[in-house]
């Protein structure tokens, strides 16, 4: 038999399968600012994918910078 959650039985039932709905996603802690924040695994998945094109970016560019300079 399923537990009550006493703060959703004031909410309409629309309202209630979303925060079920999002309950049921993982989280992962986020810092900002000192502050933390529970982001969806989704959005900490696109954070990392970003990291990991940034980095590669300027990987790229240090290689250019490095051998325009060794040509020079």
């Amino acid at each position: 038999m399923a537990d009550v959650i006493k703060e959703l039985q004031m909410l309409s039932q629309d309202e209630q399968e979303f925060v079920l709905e999002h309950l049921a996603h993982k989280y992962h802690p986020i810092e900002i600012d000192g502050e933390m924040f529970m982001i969806p695994d989704e959005v900490h998945n696109l954070i990392n994918s970003l990291v990991v094109q940034i980095s590669e970016r300027e990987i790229i560019n240090l290689k250019k910078n490095l051998s325009g300079k060794a040509n020079s």
